[in-house]
């Protein structure tokens, strides 16, 4: 296994922890479960400002010459990604609200 660059590695514990410290953070829970949950956003908190440091001393990296085709290949697995996204969900939303909006027209009309 190679071993990261600092700046990577910084960049990997920024967004890990900012990730987690949100993850942590989203649910309400009962005290002994709430402790431990507090505890664990604290240390993904910690990790994210960690990273920052390392990202903040590592400086830039030098740029590099860029790969055209594998930037092309990439924005064009992207946009295929986004309109399935976009697909898929204004189906799946047309879908529910015609259930919803069928659900509310046989209530009202047994009643």
């Amino acid at each position: 296994m190679t071993a990261l660059p600092r700046r990577q590695a910084g960049l990997t514990a920024l967004y890990l922890g900012v990730f987690a410290a949100v993850w942590f953070s989203v649910p309400k829970a009962d005290p002994p479960l709430r402790s431990l949950l507090v505890v664990g956003s604290v240390g993904a908190l910690l990790a994210a400002a960690v990273g920052a440091v390392l990202v903040a001393r590592a400086g830039r990296r030098p740029a590099g010459e860029r790969d055209r085709a594998a930037d092309r290949r990439y924005g064009l697995v992207v946009a295929a990604e986004v309109a399935v996204g976009l697909v898929v969900g204004t189906g799946a939303g047309a879908v529910l609200l015609a259930y919803a909006v069928l659900g509310l027209f046989r209530a009202r009309r047994v009643a």
